[in-house]
């Protein structure tokens, strides 16, 4: 996403937060946007969004841990190498909830040879 105020055609609207993006969707017929695969689902469930398949593959972790479903990204969290307890504590605290979600993959998930294409 985009800092708030961005320009970059008259045609595109650029956001700085997940909601954002999911509330000009909402409000911009034809329009497209891309949110982690949970807020897409979450919010297919309430019959606002539609998830697009590319080259006829759903968007899922097992099409994306096959390299059936190219259309991801890897988010990255960032520490001094003597980063504070408290810093530690969160890194491990979010690596544990996204091995408790069904929404996201860890690295441990998907094969090496297709993380190294996103990289």
């Amino acid at each position: 996403m985009l800092g708030p105020g961005l320009i970059l055609r008259p045609d595109i609207i650029a956001v700085d937060t997940t909601d954002n993006v999911v509330t000009q969707v909402q409000q911009t017929a034809g329009s497209i946007g891309y949110v982690d695969l949970k807020t897409a689902q979450d919010h297919i469930a309430e019959s606002q969004f539609k998830i697009i398949k590319i080259d006829n593959a759903e968007a899922s972790l097992d099409n994306i841990k096959t390299d059936r479903y190219r259309f991801w990204a890897v988010e990255y969290m960032y520490t001094p190498k003597d980063s504070s307890a408290l810093a530690t504590s969160f890194v491990s605290y979010v690596k544990k909830k996204v091995k408790d979600e069904k929404y996201y993959l860890s690295y441990d998930d998907v094969p090496a040879s297709i993380l190294r294409k996103h990289l």
